[in-house]
């Protein structure tokens, strides 16, 4: 079996067919489901790893740190799992052909984890079974089909969790994702002001105003700000180096960590350290 990874777009599909284990850490930018056809895949976030072995599917929650490793099955068996992202433009379009009245209104996103089993039913093995003439002759689906394939997925999902409704369409006023909340989750993730306009269901105009009905502070002076009261956290309990404290609340550049260090708390990050 040929290592290779169908990718037609970027922002929909992926399918991964290997041998050998493959690893990788990254944020995931849009909501995402999991199947694993053969193998077995381990997604850890935060301090839980869920694993997924052939038949079974997960959602994982946009903008969350993961690290995701695929296995190749046993004897001659590699590796065959598809991940499809469900990208906000999806959301918005679908959300619009609701009727008002097939909307809950008394739910919140945070009543839903980061990562979640999908029960396996005919349903799922049937959609991710239509994604087999593709990757089995190595052909890229039309753009048209996968859109049509990611508005059964959201309404599949939506009919066996209604659980789901805010996390998926958390870009309406009902379900606007508090700014504050999002932020303490995210802050060390890199995730420009745009960025995290859009993922908290904001023009960056808008999120810009409610930020300054929250905060003195700029986003940007604030995210620092959390940055480095993190990195001083950990310095003070003694969980690691000087970099390593920089490293864990997100700084990427360590002279300017420095720098900012001693502007915020009057002297230098190694002094706490010490303590």
């Amino acid at each position: 079996m040929q290592d290779f990874r169908i990718t037609h777009c970027p922002d929909v599909m992926s399918t991964f067919i290997h041998r050998s284990e493959l690893t990788r850490s990254f944020t995931v930018k849009e909501h995402t489901v999991m199947y694993v056809i053969e193998g077995d895949i381990d997604i850890g976030g935060g301090s839980k790893v869920t694993t997924l072995r052939a038949g079974d599917c997960a959602f994982i929650r946009r903008n969350h740190q993961v690290t995701i490793r695929r296995h190749a099955g046993f004897g001659e068996g590699g590796h065959l799992s598809i991940a499809i992202n469900i990208p906000r433009q999806s959301l918005v379009a679908y959300y619009r052909g609701l009727p008002g009245r097939d909307v809950p209104r008394s739910l919140s996103a945070k009543d839903y984890p980061e990562i979640e089993r999908i029960p396996v039913s005919l349903e799922s093995v049937s959609f991710f079974d239509s994604f087999r003439p593709f990757y089995e002759a190595e052909v890229l689906p039309e753009r048209e089909w996968l859109a049509r394939k990611v508005s059964e997925l959201i309404s599949s999902l939506l009919r066996m969790d209604a659980r789901l409704f805010p996390v998926l369409f958390d870009f309406t006023s009902q379900w606007k994702t508090d700014i504050l909340e999002f932020m303490e989750e995210s802050f060390r993730d890199g995730l420009s002001i745009s960025e995290i306009a859009y993922y908290t269901g904001r023009s960056l105009a808008t999120f810009k105003r409610d930020f300054a009905k929250i905060s003195d502070l700029t986003p940007e002076k604030w995210i620092t700000r959390r940055k480095l009261e993190a990195a001083r956290d950990a310095l003070l309990s003694g969980a690691g180096s000087v970099t390593e404290a920089a490293v864990s609340a997100g700084f990427v550049n360590m002279s300017a960590f420095c720098r900012a260090y001693r502007r915020q708390f009057g002297h230098s990050a190694g002094k706490d350290l010490k303590k």
